[in-house]
């Protein structure tokens, strides 16, 4: 059986401290590239729902997955402490099997 674990979260939020890494990585990757994805009839809903959001609010995602990209290539001996935004805590969309 596999169920969703509890997870420190929320799948609402795309930016802030509970907001789960892999959602503002994911829309930030779709922004990045929205010229070449606008392109496959499969991604038209997706694209559509993107570009219905306001621009500050793409704005703040696309920021968003930025930081979490640096916090996660930057090298674990430059870190003086550890970062508060770990892409290790398990996401409510990662599933477990018991």
């Amino acid at each position: 059986m596999i169920t969703v674990s509890h997870a420190r979260y929320d799948p609402k939020q795309v930016t802030g401290d509970q907001a789960c890494p892999y959602n503002s990585l994911y829309w930030h990757f779709i922004d990045r590239h929205r010229d070449v994805l606008s392109q496959n009839p499969r991604m038209g809903l997706i694209m559509g729902g993107w570009r219905k959001r306001a621009s500050s609010d793409r704005e703040a995602v696309v920021q968003w997955g930025e930081q979490m990209l640096r916090a996660a290539t930057q090298p674990l001996v430059d870190r003086a402490a550890p970062h508060r935004y770990d892409l290790r805590r398990r996401c409510p969309l990662q599933r477990r099997e018991q």
